[in-house]
């Protein structure tokens, strides 16, 4: 792109806010994604290494890389192979860069000699006058070097196959991750939609981690100590389920939380793990009677005291944590296929 490193650089200076940005945009998406913490590792390893000294690239586009390097002095030179072997997110981002870097490898750093099959080809012709024995010991040696590069051949068009293959899974793999993040964009302006009613009534919606969070208050549900569900918690749960019955790829975490103020209960409910628990179970039971959601689609689970949100010790808190979280997830199955086949 650039006949000069200076033409470069200039570049870099004309654009530098730009560059900063996305650069950040790019970092903050990989960061916050919801990828298994091995593939978010298997993609962002080594990605710093690319725009440091510790790599170079020459006018003919070959790259080279040191095992690492200080402030004047790289260590290990020639693109050290147990380093760079295993470097994911140069291949990722740049496989033509990956696929050089990988023919320089196999074309000179794997053979004793790099310059090997010309000199036994020099050789062949100085001595075609000379003994009939050492020109057939140099033929034998040129048909090994023919046959040699031949199966370094066969190993570097396998690698670029490799590559080519990894490259297209990972186009597959952000296609689904966009079709997630937009789904779950979707999901939760469904759920705005048809909770408007109970805004600023007990009543929160975020979207986290690439989830949909629906929080409602202690005070729109039931009444103090209680588990059974008020008319105008029902009514907001139904409008609910309505979004869920036409989204059966969306997954339902019903969590019920209390504060910490102990509860001492005679009956089926003791303390406030048990309070939890039955009010998680209210909530899922009158979701559940939208008849179009399946059953197993729907997880409770009772917290207890021990995931507040405000752990001040006043009034004010302990409302706030009194709450039932009903965590609504897409379904991440062609993301885990793709991983599972890359």
């Amino acid at each position: 792109q650039w006949k000069k490193s200076v033409a470069s650089a200039s570049y870099a200076l004309r654009n530098w806010g730009r560059l900063e940005h996305d650069s950040r945009l790019f970092a903050e998406a990989l960061a916050n994604s919801s990828l298994p913490a091995k593939a978010l590792e298997a993609v962002a390893a080594n990605l710093c290494i690319l725009k440091s000294p510790t790599v170079l690239r020459l006018e003919d586009g070959t790259l080279y890389g040191w095992e690492g390097c200080r402030e004047t002095v790289g260590a290990c030179e020639g693109s050290c192979t147990h380093v760079w072997n295993y470097a994911q997110a140069l291949p990722y981002l740049f496989p033509a860069i990956a696929r050089r870097m990988r023919e320089v490898d196999y074309r000179y750093n794997q053979q004793p000699d790099g310059a090997k099959y010309k000199d036994l080809e020099s050789q062949l012709k100085s001595l075609q006058v000379g003994s009939s024995e050492e020109i057939a010991r140099l033929i034998v040696k040129l048909q090994e070097t023919q046959t040699d590069l031949q199966k370094r051949e066969e190993i570097l068009k396998t690698a670029q196959t490799e590559l080519e293959l990894r490259s297209q899974r990972m186009k597959e793999l952000e296609i689904a991750i966009q079709q997630k993040d937009e789904a779950v964009k979707q999901l939760r302006q469904k759920v705005i939609d048809a909770l408007v009613g109970f805004n600023n009534k007990g009543l929160t919606i975020q979207e986290k981690n690439g989830k949909v969070y629906v929080s409602l208050d202690e005070q729109l549900l039931f009444k103090t100590g209680q588990w059974e569900v008020d008319p105008k918690g029902q009514q907001a749960l139904s409008n609910l389920a309505e979004v869920l019955a036409v989204n059966p790829d969306i997954n339902v975490l019903v969590e019920g939380h209390t504060d910490n103020v102990p509860m001492r209960g005679s009956g089926m409910v003791k303390d406030n793990w048990d309070l939890s628990v039955m009010r998680a179970t209210a909530v899922t039971r009158i979701l559940l009677k939208n008849k179009a959601i399946e059953p197993k689609r729907i997880t409770s689970a009772g917290r207890g005291e021990f995931f507040p949100i405000d752990e001040a010790d006043k009034p004010e808190a302990r409302q706030k944590n009194r709450r039932t979280e009903i965590i609504l997830t897409p379904r991440l199955d062609e993301i885990f296929r793709i991983l599972e086949n890359n």
